[in-house]
Protein backbone atom coordinates (compact mmCIF):
# COMPACT_ATOMS: atom_id res chain seq x y z
CA UNK A 1 0.00 0.00 0.00
CA UNK A 2 2.86 2.38 0.80
CA UNK A 3 4.41 1.71 -2.63
CA UNK A 4 1.12 2.63 -4.27
CA UNK A 5 0.91 5.90 -2.34
CA UNK A 6 4.55 7.05 -2.66
CA UNK A 7 3.92 9.22 -5.78
CA UNK A 8 1.30 11.23 -3.88
CA UNK A 9 3.19 12.11 -0.68
CA UNK A 10 3.55 15.77 -1.69
CA UNK A 11 -0.13 16.24 -2.55
CA UNK A 12 -2.39 15.82 0.52
CA UNK A 13 -5.61 15.74 -1.52
CA UNK A 14 -4.34 13.13 -3.99
CA UNK A 15 -2.78 11.13 -1.16
CA UNK A 16 -5.94 11.07 0.95
CA UNK A 17 -8.12 10.18 -2.04
CA UNK A 18 -5.91 7.33 -3.19
CA UNK A 19 -5.46 6.08 0.38
CA UNK A 20 -9.22 6.03 0.87
CA UNK A 21 -9.72 4.22 -2.44
CA UNK A 22 -7.21 1.52 -1.52
CA UNK A 23 -8.68 1.27 1.97
CA UNK A 24 -12.19 0.77 0.58
CA UNK A 25 -10.94 -1.98 -1.74
CA UNK A 26 -8.94 -3.75 0.95
CA UNK A 27 -11.73 -3.43 3.50
CA UNK A 28 -14.17 -5.29 1.28
CA UNK A 29 -11.73 -7.85 -0.11
CA UNK A 30 -9.12 -8.42 2.59
CA UNK A 31 -10.39 -7.31 5.99
CA UNK A 32 -12.95 -10.16 6.40
CA UNK A 33 -10.05 -12.63 6.23
CA UNK A 34 -7.81 -10.84 8.73
CA UNK A 35 -7.42 -12.12 12.27
CA UNK A 36 -7.24 -8.55 13.60
CA UNK A 37 -9.24 -6.15 11.39
CA UNK A 38 -8.80 -3.25 13.80
CA UNK A 39 -5.02 -3.45 13.40
CA UNK A 40 -5.48 -3.03 9.66
CA UNK A 41 -7.50 0.16 10.08
CA UNK A 42 -5.04 1.52 12.62
CA UNK A 43 -2.16 0.77 10.25
CA UNK A 44 -3.80 2.75 7.46
CA UNK A 45 -4.24 5.73 9.78
CA UNK A 46 -0.62 5.56 11.00
CA UNK A 47 0.66 5.45 7.43
CA UNK A 48 -0.99 8.80 6.77
CA UNK A 49 0.33 10.26 10.03
CA UNK A 50 3.91 9.23 9.16
CA UNK A 51 3.78 11.44 6.11
CA UNK A 52 2.02 14.34 7.75
CA UNK A 53 -1.32 13.73 6.07
CA UNK A 54 -4.46 14.01 8.18
CA UNK A 55 -7.32 11.96 6.79
CA UNK A 56 -10.12 14.52 7.00
CA UNK A 57 -13.12 15.22 4.77
CA UNK A 58 -11.41 18.36 3.47
CA UNK A 59 -8.58 16.24 2.04
CA UNK A 60 -10.78 14.08 -0.16
CA UNK A 61 -11.98 14.58 -3.70
CA UNK A 62 -15.52 13.72 -2.64
CA UNK A 63 -16.93 13.50 -6.17
CA UNK A 64 -14.27 10.97 -7.18
CA UNK A 65 -14.86 8.86 -4.08
CA UNK A 66 -18.62 8.88 -4.70
CA UNK A 67 -18.00 7.53 -8.21
CA UNK A 68 -15.59 4.88 -6.92
CA UNK A 69 -18.10 3.82 -4.28
CA UNK A 70 -20.84 3.51 -6.92
CA UNK A 71 -22.90 6.38 -5.50
CA UNK A 72 -22.59 8.51 -8.67
CA UNK A 73 -21.61 8.08 -12.31
CA UNK A 74 -18.63 10.04 -13.70
CA UNK A 75 -19.71 13.57 -14.59
CA UNK A 76 -18.04 13.39 -18.01
CA UNK A 77 -20.19 10.50 -19.28
CA UNK A 78 -22.38 11.69 -22.21
CA UNK A 79 -25.55 10.37 -20.57
CA UNK A 80 -24.75 12.14 -17.30
CA UNK A 81 -24.05 15.39 -19.15
CA UNK A 82 -27.29 15.01 -21.11
CA UNK A 83 -29.28 14.62 -17.91
CA UNK A 84 -27.45 17.54 -16.30
CA UNK A 85 -28.59 19.79 -19.17
CA UNK A 86 -32.12 19.13 -17.91
CA UNK A 87 -31.01 19.86 -14.36
CA UNK A 88 -31.16 16.18 -13.34
CA UNK A 89 -28.67 14.15 -11.33
CA UNK A 90 -29.35 10.62 -10.09
CA UNK A 91 -27.37 9.28 -7.14
CA UNK A 92 -27.51 6.34 -4.81
CA UNK A 93 -26.83 6.00 -1.11
CA UNK A 94 -29.13 3.55 0.70
CA UNK A 95 -31.74 4.27 -1.99
CA UNK A 96 -31.76 6.04 -5.33
CA UNK A 97 -32.56 9.73 -5.20
CA UNK A 98 -32.82 12.60 -7.63
CA UNK A 99 -31.37 16.08 -7.41
CA UNK A 100 -33.33 18.43 -9.64
CA UNK A 101 -32.72 22.08 -10.52
CA UNK A 102 -35.65 24.47 -10.64
CA UNK A 103 -37.18 23.87 -14.10
CA UNK A 104 -38.05 27.53 -14.71
CA UNK A 105 -34.32 28.25 -14.88
CA UNK A 106 -33.77 25.69 -17.66
CA UNK A 107 -34.58 25.98 -21.40
CA UNK A 108 -38.22 25.20 -22.16
CA UNK A 109 -41.08 26.08 -24.48
CA UNK A 110 -43.57 28.63 -23.14
CA UNK A 111 -46.65 27.60 -25.11
CA UNK A 112 -47.51 24.89 -27.63
CA UNK A 113 -51.00 25.16 -29.08
CA UNK A 114 -53.42 25.69 -26.22
CA UNK A 115 -51.01 24.35 -23.59
CA UNK A 116 -48.85 26.65 -21.48
CA UNK A 117 -45.70 25.55 -19.68
CA UNK A 118 -46.07 25.43 -15.87
CA UNK A 119 -43.42 24.93 -13.21
CA UNK A 120 -45.57 22.65 -11.07
CA UNK A 121 -46.32 20.38 -14.04
CA UNK A 122 -42.65 20.28 -15.07
CA UNK A 123 -41.63 19.21 -11.57
CA UNK A 124 -44.42 16.64 -11.31
CA UNK A 125 -43.61 15.14 -14.72
CA UNK A 126 -39.89 14.84 -13.94
CA UNK A 127 -40.63 13.13 -10.62
CA UNK A 128 -43.09 10.83 -12.37
CA UNK A 129 -40.28 9.80 -14.73
CA UNK A 130 -37.95 9.07 -11.83
CA UNK A 131 -40.48 6.84 -10.08
CA UNK A 132 -41.42 5.05 -13.28
CA UNK A 133 -37.74 4.34 -13.92
CA UNK A 134 -37.52 2.69 -10.49
CA UNK A 135 -40.60 0.61 -11.35
CA UNK A 136 -38.93 -0.58 -14.55
CA UNK A 137 -35.78 -1.51 -12.65
CA UNK A 138 -37.80 -3.55 -10.17
CA UNK A 139 -39.60 -5.34 -13.02
CA UNK A 140 -36.22 -6.54 -14.32
CA UNK A 141 -34.13 -6.88 -11.17
CA UNK A 142 -34.11 -5.68 -7.59
CA UNK A 143 -32.92 -2.16 -6.82
CA UNK A 144 -29.52 -3.35 -5.59
CA UNK A 145 -28.49 -4.40 -9.13
CA UNK A 146 -25.60 -2.33 -10.51
CA UNK A 147 -26.70 -2.88 -14.14
CA UNK A 148 -30.09 -3.23 -15.77
CA UNK A 149 -31.25 -3.38 -19.42
CA UNK A 150 -27.63 -3.47 -20.60
CA UNK A 151 -26.46 -0.31 -18.82
CA UNK A 152 -25.57 0.93 -15.31
CA UNK A 153 -28.73 1.32 -13.24
CA UNK A 154 -27.92 4.96 -12.43
CA UNK A 155 -27.63 5.71 -16.15
CA UNK A 156 -30.91 3.98 -16.96
CA UNK A 157 -32.79 5.94 -14.28
CA UNK A 158 -31.21 9.20 -15.45
CA UNK A 159 -32.17 8.58 -19.09
CA UNK A 160 -35.78 7.69 -18.30
CA UNK A 161 -36.14 10.72 -16.01
CA UNK A 162 -34.56 12.99 -18.63
CA UNK A 163 -36.94 11.67 -21.27
CA UNK A 164 -39.98 12.65 -19.20
CA UNK A 165 -38.49 16.07 -18.43
CA UNK A 166 -37.56 16.70 -22.08
CA UNK A 167 -40.96 15.79 -23.46
CA UNK A 168 -42.58 18.36 -21.21
CA UNK A 169 -39.89 21.03 -21.58
CA UNK A 170 -39.77 20.87 -25.39
CA UNK A 171 -43.33 19.91 -26.36
CA UNK A 172 -45.31 20.63 -23.16
CA UNK A 173 -46.57 17.04 -23.28
CA UNK A 174 -47.17 14.86 -20.22
CA UNK A 175 -47.26 11.05 -20.59
CA UNK A 176 -51.02 11.05 -21.13
CA UNK A 177 -50.59 13.27 -24.20
CA UNK A 178 -47.31 12.05 -25.69
CA UNK A 179 -47.63 12.19 -29.48
CA UNK A 180 -45.55 10.79 -32.34
CA UNK A 181 -44.36 14.17 -33.73
CA UNK A 182 -42.90 15.23 -30.37
CA UNK A 183 -41.27 11.81 -29.93
CA UNK A 184 -39.73 12.11 -33.40
CA UNK A 185 -38.38 15.60 -32.63
CA UNK A 186 -36.84 14.35 -29.40
CA UNK A 187 -35.41 11.33 -31.22
CA UNK A 188 -33.66 13.55 -33.78
CA UNK A 189 -32.34 15.97 -31.15
CA UNK A 190 -30.90 13.12 -29.05
CA UNK A 191 -29.29 11.61 -32.14
CA UNK A 192 -27.51 14.94 -32.77
CA UNK A 193 -26.51 15.55 -29.16
CA UNK A 194 -25.38 12.09 -28.03
CA UNK A 195 -22.59 9.79 -29.21
CA UNK A 196 -23.82 6.65 -30.96
CA UNK A 197 -23.44 4.31 -27.96
CA UNK A 198 -25.18 6.77 -25.59
CA UNK A 199 -27.95 7.37 -28.12
CA UNK A 200 -28.58 3.62 -28.35
CA UNK A 201 -28.96 3.48 -24.57
CA UNK A 202 -31.30 6.45 -24.59
CA UNK A 203 -33.49 4.97 -27.30
CA UNK A 204 -33.52 1.65 -25.44
CA UNK A 205 -34.74 3.48 -22.33
CA UNK A 206 -37.46 5.33 -24.29
CA UNK A 207 -38.60 2.07 -25.90
CA UNK A 208 -38.93 0.44 -22.47
CA UNK A 209 -40.91 3.40 -21.14
CA UNK A 210 -43.37 3.33 -24.03
CA UNK A 211 -43.81 -0.45 -23.74
CA UNK A 212 -44.22 -0.17 -19.97
CA UNK A 213 -46.89 2.52 -20.20
CA UNK A 214 -48.72 0.59 -22.93
CA UNK A 215 -48.73 -2.51 -20.69
CA UNK A 216 -50.12 -0.49 -17.77
CA UNK A 217 -52.91 1.00 -19.89
CA UNK A 218 -53.86 -2.40 -21.33
CA UNK A 219 -54.11 -3.81 -17.81
CA UNK A 220 -56.35 -0.96 -16.70
CA UNK A 221 -58.57 -1.45 -19.74
CA UNK A 222 -58.87 -5.19 -19.08
CA UNK A 223 -59.95 -4.49 -15.51
CA UNK A 224 -62.64 -2.09 -16.75
CA UNK A 225 -63.94 -4.76 -19.13
CA UNK A 226 -64.24 -7.21 -16.24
Amino acid sequence: MEDQLTPFFKDPVAYATHAATIQIFLTFNVQPRLKDPEAFITGVQKLGQQHGVTMTAENFEIDQLNVIAGFDQPADLPEVKYAAERGIKISRRDDYFMTMKRPEGLPHATQVGKYEWKTVTAERTTKEGFWFALDLVELKKDLTASHVYGMPTLIFIALVTTFYASMYADAIETPKRWAAPALEDLFQKARRDLPKSAFKRYWRAIDLVVDGLRYQRNRRMSWKVR
